[in-house]
This record gives C-alpha cells, structure tokens and sequence, in this order.
C-alpha cells in the first residue's frame, strides 16, 4: 500500500488527509484527530537443504508470478512467526518442518514488507504442488540455482550458508 492508495479512516469512515508529522507525509483524519501509519508486513521464510540441494517454490501468485522463491508467507495477527514459517511451508510444499533458527531481519527501502529469514529442517511429508500459492516444488543444487523472484533472496541464502556454519559448530 502506498501513501496515494489509502483514502477514508478505518476508524470512522471519513475523508484523509496528508499532514506533516515527525518530518514524513502521513494520513490525517480531522474527524478522529489520528494518524494512520503504513505498517510493513511481516513475512517468514525458511531455507530447507536435503542432500545439499536447496528447497524452493515457483510461485503461483504476484509478485513474481511463475518465478522462484524460498517457501514461506505472511505471519497472521497473532501468530507467532516461527510457527507461521511452519503453516506457510507445508500450505506451500506439503513437508512438515522444524525451525533451527533465525538468519536475519530483511527490509529494503520503499518496501512494503519485512522478511524474517529462519534456517528450517525437513522432518517429513510429501511433496505437495496442489497449492493455489505456487507452481511447482523443487530441490535445486547451490550451483544451479534458478532465476529467483526477489533480489533480497539472494543475499539471505548468502547469509544462511554463513549462519549454517556456525550453527553446525
């Protein structure tokens, strides 16, 4: 969502305006006298390896239709995002999994989410690729790496290939 797309209070249902608060454009409601702030998203996803290959998803929804990505989704109100991570691989793969531990934080200017990046283990299921959120589930080998549909991706798995070292110590 950017600044343009919000135009009535979730509050009372009025017109919103752009006001200067704390240096920054943000929406106004005369009627509430509230700020609505544009929150980012919080998104988990969790780098899986079986036989040194690495478990990924062609995505079946924008953005990045019919591209590649690490498997993983929207953390709902509420939820804890580990336990998303787990919800959305399995939505996604059709494989249960268990979380090993995180790789980082992700953000990038103008974005409108925030990745939690978690290395993952592969304890069981079956392969599943009657998701509606993707196209396909696939093992590829580090070395043969498809195009990947978010350039962050890249430098997650450059981290999580550090992260896995020091995890194994």
């Amino acid at each position: 969502m950017t600044l343009g797309d919000l135009k009535y209070c979730s509050f009372c249902a009025n017109s919103l305006v752009l006001k200067i608060f704390d240096g920054k454009k943000r929406h106004y409601c005369s009627n509430c006298k509230r700020f609505t702030f544009l929150n980012p998203k919080l998104v988990s996803i969790g780098l899986i390896v079986q036989s040194e290959k690495l478990l990924l998803v062609k995505r079946n929804l924008e953005p990045g239709k019919g591209e590649w990505a690490i498997p993983g989704g929207y953390v709902d109100q509420g939820e804890i995002v580990e336990n998303a991570l787990i919800r959305e691989i399995f939505e996604e793969t059709g494989f249960h999994t268990n979380v090993l531990g995180l790789i980082g934080i992700y953000s990038q200017l103008n974005e409108s989410v925030v990745v939690a990046a978690y290395g993952a283990k592969l304890i069981g299921g079956t392969k599943n690729e009657n998701s509606p959120e993707v196209q396909a589930v696939e093992f590829f080998s580090f070395n043969d790496l498809p195009t990947l549909a978010f350039p962050r991706d890249k430098d997650i798995i450059a981290d999580w290939k550090r992260w896995l070292i020091n995890y194994k110590k």
